[in-house]
């Protein structure tokens, strides 16, 4: 006993903070999803594992943290090199755990360098202050894009017009807040409807279910792709909505009508029921692709063009009645540009059946008849013109007295066309 109590108590403390040994901890160590608040926490410890004392952490010890981008997602990729996020930024001291601390936001999705550098002042005099990375240094973590941000919603159309029934699609393409692409699918909560502009203005923004969802496919990349087949010419919105939110980023894209087509042509007007010898007639044809649409603008290589005829007697009584071709010179077809429309005219001078054909070639094709014709218009003698009557009968070469004269007046027009309605006010 004597003995022993001449051996003194001994007090063993830390050695100094050792880098390596130390403890670095924190959701900032961690994978994390873009926009998260992280935080990097530095637990200083000797070379064996001891906590370091206070005043020795406090005041003493430096850590000074580094965040380096280094791989970019794809779509994020730039060709500026690794991107320092978080630079030599000091951790502040935190007495409640005798730790250093620093938080931050990392905003691109991609592959981080995260290290911490310790600093001390030099053992002895002379020395250079001692400088070494935490925890055996360098650590790689993922940053992933966060939620879907719907204003950040990439619609795109392949094409603003194409022809009616020619295939087309709309590719979709998602990204977070912070304007990461989302490569992920997510078809299963996307609803999609392409409808007429009309419609759009009409009813405002819709509410969508997955119902409207349209044939979708996921490419990869974070493309979502919609393809369409649409056969009735207008102007269409895309609608979409991703998880029951509606998306005010929306696209516009136009089906035109395709060529004119003889078989869905048509034509209409009074010109093509009756006329008047002398008289203007009209009509108006509209040229139709093959879906029937009509088309407000000419075909570059439609070629429209008119033939007329009148049957004269063969309507009216037992003869066969002689065929008179219409020249050209008398009727045209011309395109208006402002109905849209090719507005034909005409004007005959022999009474009869007027035979109208409206044909259309294509390309250099044989020329075709459009829809319902030829058309059959009756042309009727136009007013009366006296110096054209003619009279007739035996009391023009003189009668005998109590004897009935007979005299026979014709009215015609002035082309010669005989009148089929009296009234005429002779005298």
């Amino acid at each position: 006993m004597l003995f022993r109590s001449c051996i003194p108590d001994t007090d063993v403390i830390p050695a100094r903070a050792y880098a390596p040994s130390s403890l670095l901890q924190g959701s900032g160590t961690a994978a994390g999803t873009a926009g998260d608040r992280v935080s990097l926490r530095v637990t200083p410890l000797d070379e064996f594992g001891n906590t370091i004392a206070s005043e020795k952490s406090q005041y003493g010890t430096k850590y000074v943290a580094r965040v380096v981008l280094v791989d970019a997602t794809s779509s994020n990729a730039t060709d500026a090199g690794p991107v320092v996020v978080v630079d030599d930024v000091e951790l502040r001291y935190v007495l409640l755990d005798d730790s250093h601390v620093v938080e931050y936001t990392l905003k691109t999705a991609g592959i981080y360098e995260v290290s911490v550098r310790q600093t001390m002042p030099a053992a002895l005099p002379g020395d250079d202050a001692a400088s070494m990375l935490v925890a055996f240094g360098v650590r790689n973590l993922t940053v992933s894009p966060g939620a879907v941000d719907v204003a950040n919603t990439l619609v795109e159309v392949g094409s603003k017009e194409t022809f009616a029934a020619e295939p087309g699609m709309v590719d979709l393409r998602f990204r977070d807040a912070y304007g990461n692409l989302i490569e992920a699918d997510r078809t299963a909560g996307i609803a999609l409807k392409i409808q007429p502009s009309s419609s759009a203005a009409a009813t405002g923004a819709p509410t969508l279910s997955t119902d409207d969802v349209l044939r979708m496919s996921y490419l990869g990349v974070g493309v979502h792709r919609v393809p369409y087949n649409i056969p009735t010419a207008t102007d269409y919105d895309v609608l979409l909505s991703v998880d029951a939110i509606f998306v005010p980023v929306s696209a516009a894209f136009a089906i035109l009508p395709g060529p004119p087509v003889a078989a869905t042509t048509t034509a209409s007007g009074t010109g093509l029921q009756a006329a008047t010898a002398g008289e203007e007639g009209f009509f108006v044809v509209y040229p139709t692709d093959r879906y029937g649409n009509v088309r407000g603008a000419p075909h570059a290589d439609a070629a429209f063009s008119l033939e007329l005829a009148v049957s004269v007697g063969g309507a009216s009584s037992c003869e066969e009645g002689a065929v008179v071709a219409v020249d050209k010179s008398l009727h045209s077809l011309t395109w208006d540009s402002g109905m849209k429309r090719y507005e034909a005219r005409y004007r005959v001078t022999v009474a009869g059946v007027l035979s109208v054909s409206v044909n259309l070639g294509l390309g250099g094709a044989a020329t075709e008849y459009i829809k319902d014709a030829p058309f059959f218009a009756t042309v009727v003698a136009g007013p009366t013109a006296p110096a054209a009557c003619r009279m007739t009968g035996t009391a023009l070469a003189g009668t005998v007295v109590g004897v009935d004269g007979i005299i026979k007046l014709q009215a015609r027009d002035a082309y010669g066309n005989e009148r089929t309605a009296g009234g005429d006010p002779f005298q």
